[in-house]
């Protein structure tokens, strides 16, 4: 019973109808308003959860780009550093604050 109740993708109408029917319910004008009021409250929980839930979602993308984009920017500073060859490997990782490990890998790929 619980179950029709909470269901999202059921209207009242049907909800009503399954609680007549199935669990032998009568839906006088006072059962019938509160189920509309319990409708009205589980649809609010469930928009609230979707809206928090998509910004949480943004946002870790969000993140998730940002550091992609900086990885990506870093790269291409070492490359080009690397290609020009007038700066050090120290310099190279002190500025840009790479690891050896993650020098060599670049420098692997040129």
């Amino acid at each position: 019973m619980i179950n029709t109740l909470l269901v999202p993708d059921l209207n009242i109408d049907i909800k009503k109808e399954i609680l007549e029917n199935e669990y032998h319910i009568p839906m006088d004008d006072g059962l019938g308003k509160e189920l509309e009021l319990m409708c009205n409250v589980s649809d609010y929980v469930w928009e609230y959860a979707y809206e928090n839930g998509m910004e949480a979602g943004m946002e870790a993308g969000m993140k998730v780009g940002r550091e992609a984009g900086r990885a990506d920017a870093v790269y291409e500073i070492v490359r080009e550093l690397l290609k020009d060859g007038t700066v050090g490997e120290d310099f190279i990782i002190r500025v840009t604050q790479i690891s050896t490990e993650k020098l060599n890998e670049i420098k692997a790929l040129l």
